[in-house]
């Protein structure tokens, strides 16, 4: 999924947030899912939490769009190896 979004070339500014967006916040997940050494502040997770609602409103204006229905199909279908 992360070579996915990684290799989004689209020229549209908003599906690329969302490609980008996805990227980072499934970073944080994992690092907070499985990182007790990590401490997140509360500016941290805030900061998390803007980022995921940016991401909505991105997703929101673009989501009928051909590209960004093959770049949702393209995470379904990615290699998971």
């Amino acid at each position: 999924m992360k070579g996915v979004c990684n290799n989004c070339r689209s020229q549209n500014a908003d599906l690329k947030g969302v490609a980008e967006a996805f990227v980072d916040l499934q970073s944080a997940r994992h690092v907070a899912d499985y990182d007790n050494s990590t401490a997140w502040t509360r500016s941290e997770t805030l900061f998390q939490i803007d980022k995921s609602a940016t991401a909505f409103e991105m997703w929101n204006r673009v989501k009928t769009h051909a590209e960004a229905q093959d770049l949702l199909l393209s995470l379904f279908a990615a290699d998971r190896r």
